[in-house]
C-alpha cells in the first residue's frame, strides 16, 4: 500500500512535466502528416480527370489552318497554306514535340510562341495521358541550308531543320485541376482563330504570336492569334492574354525574346 502511494505521488510529479514533451511530439507527428498529403496533391493531382468537361462529337473534328482558309479563293492560297503546315509538323517532330492532328489520347493543349521570323519558337505543353498529368516548356530555331537558284542571282531555302533544342519539364504551383478550369473558363477549347473574328487587325505582315493546338481522342483545333496588343478590344485576345500570362506565372516561366539569348538553347 505504501510502495502503489509513493508511486502515484512520483507519477503525480512526473506528468506535469512528460505531457508538454508528449503533446509535441504528437504535434510534430500531426503536422508532418498534413503537409504529406498537402505535397502529394500538389505534386500530382493525378486524380483529376478532364474527360467530363471536354466537348463531345458524333465523329472526329478536325479544323486545322485548311479548314480555317477552306474559303480563300486566291489562287494558290490553300496549297501553300498546307505546304507551310507541313513544314512545320517535320519542325516539330524534329524537337520532339507530339503531332496531335489526328487526335491525342486523353489531352494536350500547346502554346507555341513565334517572334517575328527570327526562327526562334518557344512552346508550352499541358498534357493528360491515362491517369496522368504532365507539363513542358520547349523552345527550338528552325533553320535551312541555301542553295542557289539556277539562272538567278539568288538563294533558296531548302531542308527545313531544327539546329537548337531544349526542354524542360514543369509543374504547376496550385494543382493540375486549377491550371484545367482555368483554361476551360476561359474558353481554350471554343476560341476562334482571329480570320474568323470581324474587325480584326492584321495589317502588319509579320509579328509575335500564338498557335493554340488541342488534341483530344476525338478532336483536333488548331488556331492562331497575333498582334495582340492592338486588338485587346476583343474579348477573345483578352482571354488568350489572361491564359497565357496566369501559364508564366503559374509554371514559372517567361516569353523568350529578341534580347535575351542566355534564355535559348546553344
Amino acid at each position: 500500500m505504501i510502495r502503489h502511494h509513493r508511486f502515484s505521488m512520483h507519477l503525480n510529479q512526473l506528468l506535469p512535466m512528460l505531457l508538454p514533451k508528449i503533446s509535441f511530439r504528437i504535434l510534430v507527428l500531426v503536422c508532418f502528416i498534413l503537409l504529406s498529403v498537402v505535397a502529394c496533391k500538389s505534386d500530382d493531382t493525378y486524380s483529376f480527370d478532364p474527360t467530363p468537361y471536354l466537348p463531345k462529337y458524333d465523329s472526329f473534328l478536325k479544323e486545322d489552318r485548311a479548314w480555317i482558309h477552306r474559303n480563300d479563293k486566291r489562287p494558290g492560297y490553300l496549297a501553300e497554306i498546307k505546304r507551310r503546315d507541313s513544314v512545320f509538323k517535320k519542325l516539330k517532330r524534329a524537337a520532339g514535340l507530339d503531332i496531335l492532328d489526328t487526335g491525342y489520347n486523353d489531352l494536350q493543349i500547346t502554346f507555341t510562341y513565334s517572334m517575328d521570323n527570327d526562327g526562334w519558337y518557344q512552346s508550352f505543353s499541358l498534357k493528360r495521358t491515362p491517369n496522368k498529368w504532365s507539363a513542358s516548356i520547349n523552345i527550338w530555331k528552325d533553320d535551312y541550308d541555301f542553295v542557289k537558284v539556277p539562272g538567278k542571282d539568288m538563294l533558296q531555302p531548302v531542308n527545313p531543320h531544327v539546329s537548337a533544342f531544349r526542354t524542360n519539364e514543369v509543374k504547376p504551383k496550385s494543382n493540375w485541376e486549377t491550371v484545367f478550369r482555368k483554361l476551360n473558363d476561359l474558353q481554350i477549347f471554343t476560341l476562334p482563330d482571329f480570320n474568323n473574328i470581324p474587325d480584326f487587325y492584321r495589317e502588319q505582315a509579320n509579328s509575335d504570336g500564338y498557335e493554340i493546338e488541342i488534341g483530344t481522342k476525338n478532336m483536333y483545333r488548331e488556331y492562331s492569334y497575333y498582334l495582340l496588343k492592338d486588338n485587346k478590344k476583343f474579348w477573345q485576345v483578352r482571354n488568350i492574354i489572361e491564359i497565357t500570362d496566369f501559364l508564366e506565372k503559374e509554371f514559372g516561366f517567361e516569353k523568350i525574346k529578341h534580347d535575351s539569348p542566355n534564355a535559348k538553347p546553344n
